[in-house]
């Protein structure tokens, strides 16, 4: 029986090492080339999403907080992710957050098959990670 019982005990002290959890501070960042005075007058011509008004974008202000911004995760800002990894798999891959961009273009959506006459690229968001 006690041989049963330190058997048990690690296999359990083992599998226990096995579970493991990287994490890293990402800060959510906004690339562009264009300057502010372009991305201004670029969302002054959009029509606001997500409200039922049909006014424009006061400015590129109005247009980060509206549409890049969210509640989890503001731009600019750090977050902690983290991978879980157990056995052969992972959970929440820090790879995925790592490897994440979202491309925004001058018709105000990441939608690059919206209809719109001249699409230009107005930058990129991604995750810096430390």
């Amino acid at each position: 029986m006690k041989m049963n019982l330190f058997k048990i005990s690690i296999l359990l002290c083992f599998l226990s090492s096995c579970v493991r959890t990287e994490c890293k501070d990402c800060t959510k960042l906004f690339n562009t080339n264009l300057t502010i005075n372009e991305l201004d007058s670029i969302v002054k011509d959009l029509p606001k999403n997500n409200t039922t008004d049909s006014s424009n974008y006061l400015n590129w202000q109005e247009f980060i907080d509206l549409n890049i911004s969210t509640l989890d995760h503001e731009l600019n800002t750090d977050i902690e992710v983290c991978s879980k990894y157990g056995g052969m798999t992972s959970v929440d891959r820090l790879g995925d957050k790592e490897e994440e961009q979202i491309i925004w273009y001058s018709h105000g959506s990441t939608d690059l098959m919206l209809p719109h006459d001249e699409i230009i690229t107005l930058g990129t968001v991604y995750y810096d990670c430390k």
